[in-house]
């Protein structure tokens, strides 16, 4: 829902001067977000509000010359309302090539407006003992979960792999 706010000046009579005027008016528009905290019924219908993210791409490579890995995710919301900053959490897991647990690293939340998509990113330094070593097959997890507002969690998560 949005709202317009115009303010325009008093007219005043005007005296015959011989010069000219200026009539200033300004507006201010804003957005205005309606979160509902439980279903609402419609006609002879409930209406649900549905929280679906998705990851739509999720890449990974090295910058500053392989010193730092980014780590950068496009989740998309599907759904019919936006999701909160409060509501998302998400995390990367950089696994070895034995499987063993590199580094977690903590995804940054962000507003998710319906129908749009956000690229999330996140940069990780890479040990020196990484560096110098042998390139290897590492495996690169990102899990994002979202609360409803029906106090359920959304899980979405997508792997790549990545050798460095």
């Amino acid at each position: 829902m949005g709202a317009l706010f115009k303010a325009s000046p008093v007219k005043e009579e005007k005296k015959e001067s011989g010069g000219s005027s200026i009539e200033v008016a300004t507006r201010v528009g804003t957005l205005i977000m309606m979160r509902p905290s439980e279903e609402i019924l419609v006609g002879e219908e409930f209406k649900e509000f549905d929280v679906k993210p998705e990851i739509k791409d999720l890449s990974a490579k090295l910058i500053y010359d392989g010193d730092r890995l980014l780590v950068s995710t496009l989740l998309k919301n599907l759904g019919n309302i936006h999701i909160r900053k409060e509501e998302f959490s998400g995390t990367i897991e950089i696994k070895g090539p034995e499987g063993e647990v590199v580094k977690n690293l903590e995804i940054s939340s962000h507003i998710i407006l319906p129908g749009t998509s956000y690229a999330l990113g996140e940069l990780w330094k890479i040990p020196e003992k990484i560096k110098k070593g042998e390139k290897k097959p590492y495996s690169i997890s990102v899990t994002i979960e979202v609360k409803t507002p029906y106090d359920k969690t959304v899980k979405v998560e997508k792997t790549r792999s990545l050798e460095f």
